[in-house]
């Protein structure tokens, strides 16, 4: 089977899932060519599968050109083009004719490499840009969601895109009920396929460490969604009851300055580290050096990280919000707090710490919740059968 995989930027490090899917996709014999509407720019690196990537920027041929396209695309067939133009004009949002403006460079390419399906990852701009290209082309497509492309701000044309869908598939089952409930599309176009983790990359350390101190460990985005400054009052919290811990933060975003500037004012930076953006290929060899994850965020569609870390055998404190109940159940793989508590958090690291003597048994039930239900090559494989479907 030909695929066209469709996303906004790529390879973007907080979304290396989308590489590992389509690498996963491959190996079951799928031919997968990529489109990105642009190129990750950041001074970190993201390894990702062999495959072809096509860049808009390149394949888009300005003002001039495109309006020649554009005519092009009217004499050849004017009453689609007609219908595409009248709903880039309505009710779309600026995005969706942006989208438009540029939708030939996207058209050519689909008829030059002739996949049976495209396939969109986000309810964004790629999204809007596969939707247009079914409308011109007849080609049939579908779109993974994540979370904040429904939960925060999602397309005012979601659901008018959901609609001509072939299906979508859904982060977490909390997002189904959204689409369903709030944006009207019929849950049997829906399904719940959550991105899914290697388990042989994934893996407990040989020898876990041992604590104190404790070694708290965070991977996501520096972006006020995901609630690092609440971990970092978290700390303060558990410094001020005398507990020997240390925090590392992997990720980056819009908060750094911030978070920096907070934790220079707790006078924390013997105990809170702010790492940066890393490599997924380094997160297998730090998720084992710790003794708990936590990812408090406010918001969360799932959260590949909590199956990265629980794949790893790491107990986890995250949030009551979005998806994450159906992948943590509270007290059996860790603790579940309301967001934005940065004592109810304190208090959660400290219980998942408190029995050192159950941590080889919670390893192994976390490492099993996840072979279970979010392996990636089993996800892969119904995901494909997905495709084959349309």
């Amino acid at each position: 089977m030909k695929l066209l995989y469709i996303t906004d930027v790529y390879p973007k490090l907080s979304e290396s899932f989308i590489g590992r899917e389509i690498a996963a996709v491959q190996s079951l014999g799928a031919r997968i060519d990529l489109y990105a509407l642009q190129r990750w720019t950041e001074p970190v690196a993201v390894s990702g599968p062999e495959l072809p990537v096509y860049y808009e920027e390149d394949r888009d041929r300005g003002p001039g050109p495109r309006l020649f396209d554009h005519l092009r695309r009217v004499l050849r067939s004017p009453l689609r083009y007609a219908r595409c133009l009248r709903i880039s004009r309505q009710g779309g949002g600026q995005n969706l004719s942006y989208r438009f403006n540029r939708i030939p460079a996207l058209l050519d390419l689909i008829e030059r490499l002739g996949p049976d399906h495209v396939h969109c990852h986000f309810g964004s701009a790629g999204m809007l840009s596969g939707w247009l290209a079914h409308r011109m082309l007849d080609v049939s497509f579908s779109v993974t969601l994540h979370g904040s492309d429904v939960f925060v701000d999602p397309e005012p044309a979601l659901a008018q895109a959901l609609a001509d869908a072939s299906f979508a598939v859904c982060a977490s089952g909390a997002l189904r009920d959204t689409l369903r409930d709030k944006h009207g599309v019929p849950e049997s176009r829906l399904h719940v396929l959550p991105c899914g983790v290697d388990m042989t990359t994934f893996a407990p350390a040989e020898q876990p460490p041992t604590f104190p101190p404790w070694r708290l460990l965070s991977v996501a985005r520096l972006h006020p969604v995901k609630g690092i400054g609440d971990l970092v009052e978290a700390c303060v919290v558990l410094r001020s009851r005398g507990v020997d811990f240390r925090c590392d933060i992997y990720g980056d975003g819009d908060q750094r300055d911030f978070l920096d500037r907070a934790i220079r004012a707790h006078d924390l930076e013997d105990r809170v580290r702010l790492h940066g953006a890393a490599a997924h290929d380094l997160l297998p060899q730090v998720y084992p050096k710790h003794t708990a994850f936590v990812l408090p965020s406010h918001t969360e569609g799932m959260g590949v990280v909590l199956m990265e870390a629980m794949a790893c055998g790491l107990p986890v404190v995250a949030t009551n919000v979005g998806g994450i109940p159906e992948l943590v159940e509270d007290g059996v793989h860790g603790r579940l707090v309301e967001p934005r508590s940065p004592i109810a958090l304190a208090d959660a690291i400290a219980e998942v710490h408190s029995s050192p003597d159950d941590r080889a048994a919670l390893a192994v039930r976390n490492r099993a919740r996840i072979a279970e239900s979010f392996d990636l090559h089993r996800g892969a494989r119904q995901l494909l059968d997905l495709f084959e479907g349309c």
